[in-house]
């Protein structure tokens, strides 16, 4: 059995029966992981304040594929976030970090992409700024996109589930959950 220590971004938290839950992080070292969280909704446990969404941690994870959580502890990135100064913010960054759990593999880990996090929640920009700098280090950098549909340069969207750039009018023959809004 493998042990890996690394820090993570806590991006999800989903129940998984009636004392367990799975936990999505995106971590440094590892890239995106899903673990399982064993005991995490007992009274006295340890990690269920540690394993709660937008939360940067320190975090120690044993297996060979199918990783659980063994120990975490808050990371001194926590003192940076701007999360919660409002609830537009915690909105924002709940949006952000559904976004890395769609669009990230697991086990891919991306130093860059890693940065990249840290700052977007230090230094908390517009949500169409956060999503530009999360696409350019996936590789869709949208200063070189044009419209999938019409090359119309400096296109308003994302679609997240075609992976392609869209126009404002091309994006309204496009179901709206799937866009993301990326130029004003």
């Amino acid at each position: 059995m493998t042990e890996y220590f690394t820090e993570a971004l806590v991006l999800a938290k989903e129940e998984n029966g009636e004392v367990d839950a799975t936990a999505h992080l995106y971590t440094e070292k590892l890239g995106r992981v899903i673990a399982k969280a064993k005991g995490l909704k007992r009274i006295k446990s340890k990690l269920s304040a540690y394993l709660e969404p937008l939360n940067f941690i320190n975090i120690r994870l044993v297996g060979n594929g199918r990783l659980q959580v063994v120990d975490a502890l808050a990371s001194d990135k926590n003192e940076i976030t701007k999360i919660k100064s409002s609830a537009e913010d915690l909105e924002k960054f709940l949006k952000i970090a559904d976004f890395l759990k769609e669009t990230t593999f697991e086990f891919q880990p991306d130093q860059q992409l890693w940065h990249t996090i840290v700052n977007i929640f230090k230094n908390n920009p517009k949500l169409e700024d956060a999503y530009k700098l999360i696409l350019r280090d996936l590789g869709f950098d949208p200063r070189f996109a044009a419209c999938e549909i019409c090359q119309k340069e400096n296109p308003e969207f994302f679609n997240k589930e075609n992976q392609t750039f869209l126009c404002e009018n091309c994006a309204t023959k496009t179901n709206k959950n799937d866009l993301l809004l990326i130029n004003r």
